[in-house]
């Protein structure tokens, strides 16, 4: 009994090796495997094909064994379902003749990748589980896709002034091929100018122009002039938000200590407001220190007054308000992008004080709400607080001398502590005014 088994099994090798054991590989010829396919949903039919060929080997020497009749070759997806690629796959008929070919296929839909192997299943030389393929990737991919590039902040395109044509990037997801692309983009408030992307090529530039001031959503498409790489019913990029470019307002330095009874402050805008000049109205506020965080968050320059001052604890006096800007009310426009400010105490100090002083400025006019404050730390003693801008005695000349007659019979200086006309000057009791 073994004996014939050990004979039919020779025969059956003496066959086998005559006949050879067919291949199917996923490539072309000559020995070309292709590890992963990839199509995208605007693909030609044309190019919806999978390379494939044939060969057919004899196991003992690895020799090649003539291919005989026709060999009819298809493939297979490991997956199947919602998400993953798919597509109707067909055949292909290889002979010894023509062992290279492509397996077309059609009704390609978008998802995850899967692999993808060929087969044949033809008589004696080829049979599935042999000849299989190893994997190969298969993934189609969504159409390409036109988008607007933004400026700086996401999704948003930042535009200088309004009426005005500007210039912005729209990149293509594919590098153009076949023909050049007609870019078209849309928005409400926006007009725009057709552009033309060119092969090799995936950005171009559009222009613009917003004809509104506020806010405007724009998106763009392209189409392929010849060919279907891009097509306007799948190229859609996501919307962008195209809008006037926000103006900053700040005063400077943002925080500073003071020993006067008076400093300065630059307030600065950073480009103009569209349209005509924008107002400002500032103001100088002495608060307690529990306060000031809020009023730097929340500028008090848009109450209509000062408020009243703080209560005794860093204050010496009554009066309200404390401390004011001379000139309150300023114009910035497309010249003129900054002011200079002088906030002074009203009146004068009677003891050593500490206060905090913020001082705050907000638009009146333009469509944006822009405001800024600062904080400065006032330090002021009776004896380093004269301020001359406060003298009354507007008949005082500093350049012509005085001239006195008999100096010695005439007292110079009646009141050499009274520094400052019309005010009274503290710890000088010869000061006549009171």
């Amino acid at each position: 009994m073994s004996c014939i088994n050990y004979i039919l099994i020779s025969l059956l090798f003496q066959v086998i090796s005559s006949q050879g054991i067919g291949k199917v590989y996923i490539g072309t010829l000559p020995n070309n495997t292709v590890s992963s396919l990839s199509f995208n949903e605007n693909s030609a039919l044309a190019s919806l094909v999978i390379p494939v060929f044939i060969e057919n080997k004899n196991p003992v020497d690895n020799t090649d064994v003539p291919i005989t009749g026709n060999i009819v070759v298809g493939c297979e997806l490991s997956t199947s379902g919602s998400g993953f690629s798919s597509a109707t796959i067909q055949t292909v008929t290889l002979t010894q003749a023509n062992r290279g070919g492509n397996v077309q296929f059609s009704a390609p839909v978008k998802g995850q990748a899967v692999d993808i192997r060929c087969f044949s299943d033809s008589g004696l030389q080829f049979n599935k589980t042999e000849s299989i393929s190893s994997p190969s990737s298969f993934t189609i991919v969504s159409a390409p896709t036109v988008s607007i590039c933004p400026t700086g902040t996401k999704d948003v395109v930042a535009i200088n002034s309004q009426n005005t044509q500007y210039t912005f990037n729209v990149r293509l997801s594919d590098v153009v091929t076949g023909s050049p692309v007609t870019i078209t983009c849309t928005g409400a408030g926006l007009t725009f100018l057709t552009a033309t992307a060119a092969i090799d090529f995936r950005e171009v530039q559009v222009s613009v122009t917003l004809t509104v001031n506020t806010p405007a959503t724009g998106t763009c498409r392209g189409q392929s002039q010849t060919g279907g790489q891009y097509q306007t019913a799948n190229s859609l990029g996501p919307a962008v938000t195209f809008q006037l470019v926000q103006p900053v307002v700040a005063l400077y330095p943002q925080s500073l200590s003071v020993a006067t009874t008076s400093f300065a402050t630059i307030l600065l805008l950073t480009s103009p407001v569209p349209g005509s000049a924008t107002t400002f109205r500032c103001r100088a506020d002495l608060l307690p220190l529990a306060s000031v965080q809020d009023a730097l968050q929340n500028p008090l320059c848009r109450a209509a007054t000062p408020t009243p001052g703080p209560t005794a604890d860093n204050a010496t006096d009554t009066v309200t308000p404390e401390w004011g800007i001379l000139t309150p009310e300023v114009n910035l426009d497309n010249s003129v992008h900054h002011a200079l400010l002088k906030a002074t105490r009203n009146v004068g100090v009677s003891a050593s004080v500490q206060e905090n002083v913020v001082v705050s400025c907000c638009n009146t006019t333009g469509p944006f709400t822009l405001e800024t404050a600062i904080l400065a730390h006032v330090s002021l003693s009776p004896n380093a607080t004269v301020d001359w801008e406060k003298s009354t005695d507007i008949n005082i000349n500093f350049t012509t001398p005085r001239t006195i007659q008999n100096v010695a019979f005439v007292e110079v200086a009646p009141c050499p502590c009274d520094l400052t006309g019309g005010v009274c000057d503290i710890n000088c009791c010869c000061d006549t005014v009171s």
